[in-house]
């Protein structure tokens, strides 16, 4: 038996040298979203271009928990 995706959400990420911001709407995951049942896809553009990310690359994403609403 393998994993499935059941959930996607997809971000677009605008770069600049003053910072780096994403228009993110209400994504929800609840807590049977695990083992790779749910993914998060994004692109990052500078100047309305495609920016790629090169293998060396680190991203830092910060998760906002729900507090029950």
């Amino acid at each position: 038996m393998t994993n499935q995706i059941f959930k996607s959400a997809i971000l677009n990420f605008s770069v600049s040298a003053q910072n780096a911001k994403a228009n993110v709407p209400q994504i929800r995951f609840s807590t049977q979203d695990s083992g790779g049942t749910a993914r998060l896809k994004f692109t990052a553009k500078k100047d309305d271009n495609n920016l790629p990310l090169s293998s060396a690359a680190e991203v830092t994403l910060a998760m906002v928990l729900s507090v029950g609403k």
